[in-house]
């Protein structure tokens, strides 16, 4: 890539991606694991690489390199709502960068190939889950992009054959599963891109360069976690995320986020699905080309990456999990290569009308963009918290019953937290409300079920003991999202 397209795709796709994410500066509160993964940085960068003084447990069993960049960024921009989410921001502009590079990079020889590239930047760009998981300060934005950068070079690897892109694949790719265990779901690109040796080299060259690959992937494991090696602590993480995504009871049916993705970004949505048709239409028809050209080879990875995401969502119990933002960006940088080297073989004009309907999707997507709100694009569990903590933050030592000690734990550490066992609000936790006697009990939006719909029957329910004190709503909507009981006097 030259340095001009470069600094174009810098300016045109990363500046905007990253302005775009730094507004609203106000957010809601993280999510869980946003919060496990905060209390497990605090544990120290020795700690979660030796997973010692509970720091594998602190992470839910998740590889440790997320909380050293969050160590980082705390030291850097403080912990605060809003500085505590600068990295994912940061990473999140850099994975629309990276996805236009590739566009760009791939698509090179092919004309209109630097205005796809623009195209595929802004439509993720756009995005309203990846705006959304570019704010929380999860695992999802760092992992999207050290995801993406392996598919990159496992692309460019198969079509052009250079060794030094496989290694940085397998860099790209150990980063990746360092950030979460997700990363092992990159192994069926590699087989492709091994598989594709298979055809050009002998067996002896084909074992060395593999080999050399898997020493370097497996060096980076253990240089950034010898935890997992001294401990077996890779071994269980396997073993708990595989009962806890492909064991437990799903939580929603799988085609829950493709219709929602649908209603909240239609236009991202039927552009794709465009694309894919574009793209393997003609081949399917035998009216594209014989032979797979060099782009054909590099976008593969690509196409294998998301049917590997799509697979595992029929049957992954958080149905919002994972493939929010590890199967996009690349769908995105796909699609778009996929139609650029379909619109080549048109006419001029035909391939004006093409390159029209991306324009048109990156435009339509404005409006989806203009509502990022976690309440509306990604699965917000715990909202509100930010709200309570101000509401009781003048009350330290406080006796408070909630649900999720831990995440309300970590914006009230002076207060003395206790909860139910039930993800919902049952009748034990109405006896151990009353039985405690607290200073507060406060539950949200995420609590209520078909025993307690309304938090007007859970309120009547705590009453007399306890009366309503205040009413949480969200930042942006206005909408009540938790809500704070204190003692009757």
């Amino acid at each position: 890539m030259s340095k001009r397209v470069f600094f174009i795709l810098w300016v045109v796709v990363f500046v905007p991606a990253l302005l775009i994410r730094l507004h609203p500066t106000t957010s809601e509160s993280f999510q869980y694991d946003a919060v496990v993964s905060q209390i497990a940085a605090n544990a120290g960068a020795t700690h979660n690489a030796l997973d010692t003084g509970d720091a594998f447990v602190l992470r839910r069993f998740h590889p440790p390199l997320l909380s050293y960049i969050i160590e980082l960024n705390n030291r850097i921009f403080g912990n605060d709502p809003f500085g505590a989410r600068i990295f994912s921001i940061l990473f999140g502009a850099l994975t629309c960068l990276l996805v236009a590079m590739a566009v760009a990079v791939i698509v090179r020889p092919l004309p209109g190939g630097l205005a796809w590239a623009v195209i595929a930047g802004w439509l993720l760009c756009l995005m309203p889950v990846h705006l959304y998981v570019s704010k929380t300060s999860n695992w999802d934005a760092v992992y999207g992009f050290f995801a993406t950068g392996c598919l990159v070079c496992l692309g460019l690897y198969a079509a052009k054959e250079t060794t030094k892109q496989l290694y940085a694949a397998a860099i790209f790719g150990a980063l990746a599963f360092l950030t979460c265990e997700l990363g092992i779901s990159l192994l069926p690109a590699a087989i492709f891109a091994m598989l594709s040796d298979r055809a050009r080299l002998p067996w002896r060259s084909l074992a060395r360069r593999w080999t050399t690959a898997f020493l370097v992937f497996a060096a980076v494991i253990a240089l950034c976690w010898p935890g997992g090696f001294l401990r077996f602590d890779l071994v269980r993480m396997m073993l708990y995320r595989w009962r806890d995504s492909a064991v437990d009871q799903r939580n929603l049916p799988w085609y829950r986020f493709y219709t929602e993705l649908f209603s909240q970004a239609p236009a991202f949505t039927l552009f794709m699905i465009f694309s894919v048709v574009a793209t393997f239409l003609p081949r399917i028809m035998n009216r594209g080309p014989k032979q797979p050209d060099p782009a054909a080879l590099a976008v593969l990875p690509f196409w294998i990456y998301v049917a590997t995401a799509f697979v595992l969502s029929l049957k992954e119990r958080l149905v919002y999990v994972h493939h929010i933002v590890d199967m996009f960006p690349p769908l995105t940088a796909a699609a778009c290569i996929g139609v650029a080297a379909r619109s080549a073989e048109l006419s001029q004009k035909n391939r004006r009308w093409m390159l029209g309907l991306g324009v048109a999707a990156v435009a339509l997507s404005v409006f989806a963009a203009m509502n990022p709100d976690p309440e509306v694009t990604g699965p917000q569990e715990h909202p509100g918290w930010l709200g309570v903590s101000d509401v009781l933050r003048g009350y330290p030592g406080a006796r408070i019953y909630c649900h999720d000690t831990l995440v309300l734990g970590y914006y009230l550490p002076a207060a003395s937290i206790e909860g139910g066992k039930s993800r919902f609000w049952t009748s034990e936790d109405v006896e151990a409300a009353k039985r405690g006697n607290y200073d507060f009990v406060v539950f949200d939006r995420a609590k209520l079920n078909d025993n307690y719909p309304t938090p007007e029957r859970i309120v009547a329910t705590l009453a007399p003991n306890y009366r309503l004190k205040s009413v949480v709503t969200h930042r942006r909507t206005g909408q009540p999202i938790a809500w704070i009981l204190s003692r009757a006097q």
